[in-house]
């Protein structure tokens, strides 16, 4: 399965947030302090007092450092 277009879906474990596939498999950790659904591939995450976002793979296209984010809308 192509993994760009693969759904995860937002989980919750000890307080920290993930994703899980549609299988209820864990493919990106919770580690993060509070995240939001993806949007176009991409995932708002807050870790400390920052946002950033993730993609599918759970890597930072942009490192936590904005005070608020938003999910992602005709490509911003």
């Amino acid at each position: 399965m192509n993994k760009a277009l693969r759904t995860l879906t937002l989980i919750r474990e000890e307080g920290k947030f993930g994703y899980a596939d549609q299988n209820g498999i864990v493919v990106i950790k919770p580690r993060f302090d509070w995240a939001v659904n993806f949007s176009e591939g991409i995932a708002a995450v807050r870790v400390g007092l920052h946002w950033g976002f993730i993609n599918t793979a759970g890597k930072f296209v942009v490192t936590p450092q904005y005070d608020d984010a938003w999910p992602m809308s005709e490509g911003r």
